[in-house]
């Protein structure tokens, strides 16, 4: 029987979306910096406090609203950096304030905004703050309507069609989106975001060839963009090039080591160049830096079935189902990839549950259910030799 290999990380779009940059390490040097920006974000805590004042002194101000929305967004932009350079300088108690703060600030902004366009709903720069929060917020479908408002009343501000393109390629308006990102490009030529997201929007359409274009066109603009390599690699992969493919995760990971997703992305490539010690070692280092990653301990099963170490293959998924559980994780996949290592060893009544789960949570996985048909088959054919 052959079975079907399942490839664990979608390649197209939803695994790393945000505009993410990679984030450089910091030396000896950078020490002043880092603490200029703690006294930065708490600058920018303060300022909260200082615009709600403002807000209960002048409640029919739309502009109070606007700048209390925008100290929101801002202190929840800084705090990400802030939280981490406190953690690093050991000042555990800033970085744990800040960390329990900043879920609040979107929805905070939220409101602001809202309010402000209650009071003034031709606030232009509180449609793009909105739109801004939103697209942060996950609410990309409600995102969608004040980012439009924002790009049409600001059509030469090249951000607002930058997120407004980013709330499309969320909803999946793939068109539409590459609409707004090249309108971005057409503002501003040297936009590595706009030609990132661009990339990631004609990768997800199928236009593959456009779409490396458009990050070699990123990188050539940023070549430290840690993102832009790895969803080149994901690229090259779908066009069957594998080692363009291997060399661009590779410099993902040159460019910033520590970041799981190439390492994924390098294994599933090496296995199926048949490399399988190295793709082994990819795999494991991709768990190794983020433990839960599923996808990884689907991608590290798969190659120990291939080597034939069957009972490891089997720990390996069980483990990835584990963390599954853990996330309520829907796909089924591991399920289906457990039953093949079952089935293997013979373990034919494990199987047969693996391939059931696996149908429950896809009901529509045909791989799976012919598995599950030939190990019934195989299981009864074996009790009725148990029965002569």
């Amino acid at each position: 029987m052959i079975f079907k290999i399942k490839q664990p990380r979608k390649i197209f779009i939803f695994s790393i979306l945000g505009l993410g940059l990679a984030v450089g390490a910091y030396y000896g040097w950078f020490f002043l910096r880092d603490y200029q920006t703690l006294r930065q974000v708490q600058a920018d805590q303060k300022k909260i406090a200082a615009y709600r004042q403002k807000t209960q002194a002048m409640p029919t101000d739309p502009q109070a609203f606007l700048n209390l929305g925008n100290a929101y967004m801002t202190f929840w932009e800084s705090s990400g950096k802030g939280i981490r350079i406190a953690s690093q300088l050991q000042q555990q108690s800033l970085a744990w304030g800040w960390l329990f703060s900043k879920p609040e600030m979107l929805s905070e902004a939220v409101l602001a905004y809202n309010k402000a366009l209650q009071l003034d709903p031709t606030l232009v720069d509180a449609h793009y703050g909105l739109c801004f929060a939103l697209v942060e917020q996950g609410e990309s479908a409600k995102a969608i309507a004040p980012c439009r408002k924002a790009a049409e009343q600001q059509p030469t501000k090249a951000k607002s069609h930058l997120w407004l393109g980013l709330a499309l390629t969320y909803e999946r308006q793939w068109n539409e989106a590459e609409a707004s990102f090249r309108k971005t490009l057409e503002l501003e030529p040297k936009n590595d975001d706009a030609y990132y997201l661009l990339g990631n929007v004609l990768l997800a359409s199928g236009k593959t060839n456009e779409a490396v274009a458009a990050y070699r066109q990123s990188i050539e603009l940023d070549p430290n963009a840690n993102l832009t390599y790895l969803r080149l690699g994901d690229a090259f992969t779908v066009q069957k090039k594998p080692e363009e493919a291997i060399a661009a995760y590779k410099k993902s990971i040159q460019v910033v080591p520590n970041y799981h997703l190439p390492y994924e992305g390098l294994g599933w490539i090496l296995a199926e160049q048949n490399r399988l010690d190295e793709a082994s070692a990819a795999y494991r280092k991709a768990i190794e830096l983020y433990p839960s990653y599923t996808d990884a301990y689907q991608g590290l099963g798969q190659v120990l079935v291939k080597q034939n170490k069957l009972d490891e293959a089997v720990a390996t998924y069980r483990k990835g189902i584990e963390w599954k559980s853990k996330k309520k994780d829907k796909n089924g996949d591991i399920y289906y990839l457990l039953g093949i290592a079952l089935m293997k060893q013979k373990k034919l009544p494990e199987a047969i549950a693996a391939f059931k789960q696996a149908l429950k949570l896809n009901p529509n996985d045909a791989d799976a259910r012919q598995s599950l048909q030939q190990a019934e088959k195989q299981l009864a054919s074996t009790q009725g030799k148990k029965q002569r």
